[in-house]
């Protein structure tokens, strides 16, 4: 016979509400460096036009007046604050596939590039890490893991024109993360937030239940 779940807890796969347990001190440190200069692109962003922002303009609004060290105090969660299509095997598979002839390098293209090599580097950590830092599935962890190298420059590039805020439509969570600007316990929330998030995409991406 099976037995129930308790009452107020989903099941699904152990993707680590602790991500304590799958990162170490210097991956954080990376993740944390690679949200702080995102986000400054994206606050930049704000007075570009023809610029979709993908984020509420009040959040965009709050984002932009951040000074350094508050924008560095919010970067600092065990999650990437983008997304890259990184639950999408087939669309690294078409990138992967593309022929590299004719290819142009995109103008403000340098943030997919340092997406795409953190993305690599957090593979080689492994996949249950990456899973749970950037939303990865299993089969997009596998390609990561046999990418050469020599390929992670030419896909950032052309994976720049996917790049998006993380939930872009979760106004609670951007406007948690964005009082974490000003209060540690606001952080924590943040955190607890992004995690609750990252389990429920598992739930409902079959990609990211096979890791399970």
């Amino acid at each position: 016979m099976q037995a129930r779940q308790p009452r107020g807890r989903t099941p699904g796969p152990t993707t680590a509400i602790s991500t304590r347990q799958v990162l170490d001190s210097a991956l954080a440190e990376v993740i944390c460096t690679a949200n702080d200069a995102y986000l400054h692109d994206l606050a930049r962003s704000e007075s570009r036009e023809g610029v979709d922002h993908a984020l509420p303009p009040g959040v965009m609004a709050s984002l932009s007046a951040l000074d350094g060290v508050a924008r560095r105090r919010i970067a600092a969660v065990p999650f990437t604050l983008f997304s890259m299509r990184f639950n999408d095997p087939s669309y690294w598979q078409t990138l992967l596939e593309r022929p590299v002839a004719g290819q142009r390098r995109a103008a403000g293209d340098g943030f997919g590039r340092t997406a795409v090599f953190l993305a690599w580097h957090v593979v080689q950590a492994g996949p249950a890490t990456a899973g749970v830092t950037l939303g990865m599935s299993s089969e997009v962890a596998a390609l990561y893991q046999w990418m050469p190298l020599g390929e992670l420059d030419r896909i950032g590039g052309l994976a720049q024109a996917v790049m998006a805020p993380r939930w872009p439509t979760h106004s609670a969570f951007w406007q948690r993360l964005l009082a974490a600007a000003r209060s540690t316990v606001a952080i924590e929330t943040a955190r607890f937030m992004g995690l609750q998030l990252l389990a429920a995409e598992s739930l409902l991406d079959p990609r990211m239940r096979s890791r399970a």
